[in-house]
């Protein structure tokens, strides 16, 4: 029995496709309006799942009395209508079919069509390196072999052994290395990536082992793809930015010579080049980033979740360039289509996701000079709620509110929010060197009345910055250098 929302969440999942679908196919089945129709339009019409007031919506009919019964047929029914729907256009349905297909034909001795099938699987499975799908046909071809003619087993059999020394020795590069690439990943969610002696100690000897010293065949595509996969995250853990972009690069190529893939699985090749964009930016490529977007742009769309998670990695794309340029000013069309983009989906993500999006935004609106923007955003961020998310950034939000104010001329109350930031600070930062001096550099052009006492407050905060950011132990490092970008743009 599904959990009481999930019928509702599979139910608003259904694109307007595979909703009509459901409809035509359940009108087929059925003369008139049935109850599970019914249950269907409810769950449509509700935003969040009530079961209350369905069944207040339908009190004294049977639906009511049996309303779990009916949530889990209809879930069934969902989920067989959204399978047939695809049966035709999704490959690895495709091949199911076949496979479920074969043993109705075999249990019926109809071996000719059963090897016309066992053609089609080979096909499909050869396209999509469907690794399941060679084990399947594998089988059933050892099973059928007995029902062919006998001038052609042997010559079938000689086939199959060749065949199957190929096949086991591409599942054991796939299992060897996605266990390899699991066992990295793990060491990374148990602790922070951080280039300390420890994090190294238990990944170098996972990344010494022979498998991973020589690419597997390109014929061979999912170990090839975890064999980059483990490359590209040992360099992120060096802080190998370049060799790690140059690695994604490499998979994308990898991806390029299996086309059929990058249409039977979307979703991994644009989450691919998603990724990508981002250690561009990061690396300072620009010319690749406007070519990856322009690819990214290009690919179908996918379902609304997972084009979310896209749309949210094109867009702090966008931000990181922009900080990573350095050539601020006017801002770009990618800045104002992330803020709009956030200010429409930014609740949907996670809290912690929310703060640096928006700490990224007001930063950027301020080096932008569009100061009024950066305060709005900035004073969201600080009413965020779960006020334990990342204290680092919402200090230093206070601290750049100020410096927005400096740009509205709203010198009499940078004074008076001074004090405020002050006695805010958490008792980790009461004392921190960087947010003293970056308050007391805005309190001190505040008091500027001409453009050379400006130069000079603004030369003293760029050299308090440069000095404090050079191995002070902060809690609040990143802002030396924000500050430092906005002095540098902003010094008259």
């Amino acid at each position: 029995m599904p959990a009481k929302d999930e019928l509702h969440r599979l139910v608003h999942s259904m694109s307007k496709a595979e909703k009509r679908y459901f409809r035509i196919f359940v009108k087929k089945e059925n003369k008139g309006p049935t109850n599970y129709e019914r249950l269907f339009d409810a769950l449509l019409a509700q935003d969040r799942y009530d079961e209350a007031a369905i069944c207040a919506q339908f009190s004294g009919t049977a639906l009511a009395r049996r309303i779990s019964a009916e949530k889990n047929y209809l879930f069934h029914l969902v989920l067989k209508t959204i399978r047939l729907f695809h049966s035709e256009q999704n490959s690895y349905f495709q091949m199911r079919a076949l496979i479920d297909d074969l043993h109705l034909l075999y249990q019926r001795r109809l071996y000719r069509a059963c090897f016309r099938h066992l053609r089609r699987l080979r096909k499909l499975v050869s396209q999509h390196h469907y690794l399941p799908g060679a084990l399947e046909l594998h089988i059933w071809e050892r099973r059928l072999l007995k029902e062919m003619p006998e001038k052609q087993r042997a010559v079938a059999l000689e086939r199959l052994v060749s065949e199957w020394r190929s096949l086991n020795d591409r599942l054991q590069n796939y299992l060897q290395l996605y266990q390899l690439h699991d066992e990295f990943y793990l060491s990374l969610v148990q602790r922070p990536v951080r280039q300390d002696r420890p994090l190294r100690e238990t990944l170098d000897p996972l990344f010494a082992q022979p498998i991973l010293q020589t690419p597997p065949p390109e014929a061979h595509f999912h170990a090839r793809h975890f064999y980059y996969q483990i490359h590209a995250l040992h360099a992120q853990i060096q802080g190998d930015g370049p060799a790690c972009l140059e690695l994604h690069q490499r998979l994308i190529a990898h991806w390029d010579q299996h086309s059929a893939l990058i249409k039977s699985e979307p979703a991994r090749f644009k989450s691919l080049v998603a990724n990508t964009m981002a250690m561009a930016a990061h690396n300072g490529k620009f010319d690749l980033l406007t070519k990856l977007r322009r690819r990214l742009d290009q690919l179908p769309q996918l379902r609304e979740h997972a084009e979310f998670r896209i749309l949210r990695i094109a867009h702090q794309t966008e931000l990181i360039r922009y900080m990573n340029e350095q050539v601020y000013g006017a801002l770009p069309a990618g800045v104002h289509q992330a803020t709009e983009w956030f200010q429409d989906q930014g609740d949907r993500l996670p809290r912690k996701t929310q703060i640096t999006f928006l700490y990224n935004l007001g930063l950027i609106h301020l080096l932008g000079r569009a100061a009024r923007k950066s305060l709005a955003l900035f004073h969201d961020l600080i009413n965020i709620s779960a006020t334990h998310e990342r204290q680092d950034l919402r200090t230093q939000a206070r601290i750049l509110q100020l410096y927005c104010h400096l740009e509205l001329d709203n010198r009499l109350l940078v004074h008076d929010l001074s004090q405020n930031v002050l006695r805010s600070l958490p008792s980790s930062l009461k004392k921190d060197p960087i947010a003293r001096a970056a308050i007391t550099g805005a309190q001190r052009l505040a008091d500027c009345d001409t453009q050379a006492a400006q130069r000079a407050a603004f030369a003293q905060l760029e050299e308090d910055l440069q000095t404090l950011g050079n191995g002070t132990n902060s809690g609040i490092f990143a802002l030396s250098a924000d500050l430092l970008a906005y002095a540098t743009t902003h010094s008259p």
